[in-house]
């Protein structure tokens, strides 16, 4: 039996945000307008960031490219595109100090090679990168535009399955703080996208389920993309006996059963639902979304 969570607490609560689900659904939308709503609060200052050195962010705010160093990308909004070997090579100058040291150990080939088939490494450096900015104060508010829902379970999960194999020291300490840091509902929130369609939903439930009831993670709000306007009659219409009438049926039943089956959803999950339209351009979608976040800081 699903966990339930009535409501989840402001955005503006909340420091740690992550937004997964599956590929292609609009997260990289999602997470900017997190990063916007989130920076309009009185100069705040977000960190966004995206793994595997992917970018659906920059096009969606009209910046330059994300890199590996982390710089501004508009006013309030500073942003990192993150590989797990650029993550492990800054996690080891923090604890290191020095970077002939780092120059040394990881210019090695051989070292390389080794660390880059170490089962999670790659996703706990990633993490612990995030965890870093996230106790250091360096920003109000971390959205990560996460990885599809496979790769988000391995990245989110990394920390719990490492932490009992670490030897005593300063990897073991953060990565159990790490691990901590993901079922923290007073610091971190996961929120899912989804579609209405009924593919996408199944998946996303197991998701959802996974995470919050076998890990314990803590979650936010259920997001649906591309969702028909909402029906305002309850009882089906009566339809004209003609193609014409046959067509708006056809079409007000689908209508009716998408937002059936996101509402579903959302109730399974119990999680507070946030629904936006199709729209012909992606930077439309981020402003809706924005305004549609503004009840929720």
């Amino acid at each position: 039996m699903t966990r339930p969570i009535a409501t989840s607490p402001p955005l503006s609560q909340t420091v740690f945000h992550v937004v997964t689900g599956k590929g292609g659904v609009g997260k990289s939308a999602v997470a900017v307008a997190l990063a916007r709503t989130l920076a309009s609060q009185g100069h705040k200052k977000v960190l966004l960031a995206t793994t595997g050195g992917d970018d659906g962010v920059s096009s969606l705010l009209k910046c330059q490219p994300l890199g590996r160093e982390l710089r501004e990308l508009v006013p309030g909004i500073w942003g990192v595109s993150m590989t797990g070997e650029s993550a492990r090579e800054e996690y080891a100058r923090i604890v290191l100090k020095y970077d002939t040291v780092v120059r040394l150990v990881f210019g090695n080939p051989l070292v390389r090679h080794f660390l880059d088939f170490v089962p999670g490494l790659g996703e706990l450096n990633q993490m612990g990168k995030l965890y870093y900015h996230q106790v250091s104060g360096d920003f109000d508010h971390i959205v990560l535009d996460g990885p599809a829902s496979g790769h988000a379970v391995t990245l989110l999960t990394a920390a719990s399955k490492v932490v009992s194999t670490v030897p005593p020291g300063p990897l073991s300490r953060d990565t159990r703080y790490i691990a901590e840091l993901v079922t923290d509902p007073g610091r971190t929130a996961i929120h899912l996208v989804t579609l209405p369609s009924s593919m996408s939903c199944r998946e996303l439930f197991e998701l959802g389920e996974r995470l919050a009831q076998k890990e314990g993670m803590a979650m936010g709000y259920l997001f649906a993309n591309r969702m028909p306007a909402a029906q305002e009659a309850e009882v089906e219409p009566q339809f004209a006996d003609d193609d014409a009438g046959r067509f708006l049926q056809a079409a007000w039943q689908q209508q009716t059963q998408a937002w059936d089956r996101v509402r579903g959803l959302a109730k399974r999950l119990g999680l507070p639902l946030v629904a936006f339209d199709e729209v012909s351009q992606p930077r439309n979608v981020v402003d809706q979304l924005v305004s549609n976040l503004e009840g929720l800081r």
